[in-house]
């Protein structure tokens, strides 16, 4: 109890006199601000002091309680981090649209090349093949000597208008046939534009899930990590508690020689200061908590002050 203290600060022992200026409701005046926060530096110096002196656990001699960090990546991460792991999903895929392509593409061309070689060889052949005829028909006439006839005139002119015919269906045949080509390829580009928009579409929900999928290891790991520190706080409390227990007659003595330093410091500055101020200071929350069971003697004190 407060009577049984060292320090004496009255001569009134009278417990039912002491009030307790701690709940008190009057509140300090700016003028008393001063001398609150000089009692409250000395309090924080002695406290200061003591903490130094208490006993200590010596955590070095726990090595497994560290705590593990972890700093969640952020939605730009997240996002980058699931492009990379599907970077090479992607990268092949596209590969394979463009490759179906070229492929298609290759094959259109050797079509193309096809035909036109068709068409020239179809010309050269249609006109060798009337070279040939005229030729054969003249000579057969210059040995028949008919070969003024307007007969023999009439069948070169056939076999040039044959040749003309030939060639022109030939050309007419390429035509159409690179028209049916030229048509094809605008195909292969417009399926392949689809195949790539297509794939954009699907790469952009499965890049969702990636990225949904690496959101829910982070919580995981988060959690674990909390638990994992959660338990080292529990276990370092329980260290503590067991050290303060087995140091509880050295700590006690030291909070009351703490108080009681306390205590006679802001007597001796109380002590110089009108009644009313020193009255209003102890009704600090944070000064009357330092004082402990000091208060009372304080207070009986400055009831007679």
């Amino acid at each position: 109890m407060a009577q049984n203290k060292v320090l004496s600060l009255t001569n009134n022992d009278d417990d039912s006199k002491i009030g307790n200026i701690a709940t008190q409701a009057k509140s300090v005046t700016a003028s008393d601000t001063t001398n609150i926060d000089k009692i409250k530096d000395k309090i924080n110096s002695i406290k200061t002091s003591y903490q130094s002196q208490r006993p200590t656990v010596d955590w070095s001699q726990y090595d497994d309680l560290v705590y593990k960090e972890y700093t969640a990546p952020t939605q730009s991460e997240l996002e980058a981090t699931a492009n990379k792991n599907l970077e090479d999903y992607k990268q092949s895929s596209i590969d394979k649209i463009l490759l179906d392509y070229e492929s298609d593409k290759k094959d259109l061309q050797a079509n193309l090349d096809d035909n036109e070689t068709a068409l020239v060889s179809g010309i050269e052949k249609s006109n060798y093949n009337a070279r040939a005829n005229t030729e054969s028909l003249q000579q057969k006439a210059i040995s028949q000597g008919i070969e003024r006839s307007s007969i023999v005139a009439n069948n070169v002119d056939n076999i040039e208008d044959e040749r003309i015919e030939n060639i022109q269906k030939l050309k007419s045949d390429y035509q159409s046939a690179l028209d049916s080509l030229t048509l094809k390829q605008n195909i292969i580009e417009t399926e392949k534009e689809l195949a790539l928009e297509k794939f954009d579409i699907s790469y952009a929900s499965k890049l969702n899930t990636e990225i949904n999928n690496l959101k829910k290891q982070s919580a995981n790991i988060e959690a674990e990590i909390a638990d994992y520190n959660a338990a080292i706080d529990k276990r370092k409390q329980e260290i503590q508690e067991q050290f303060d227990k087995d140091n509880a007659t050295v700590i006690k003595n030291l909070e009351d020689s703490m108080e009681r330093d306390i205590a006679i410091e802001t007597f001796n500055i109380l002590k110089t200061l009108p009644k009313t101020e020193a009255q209003a200071i102890v009704r600090d929350p944070e000064i009357a908590e330092a004082l402990g069971d000091w208060l009372s003697i304080i207070s009986i004190w400055l009831r007679d002050y």
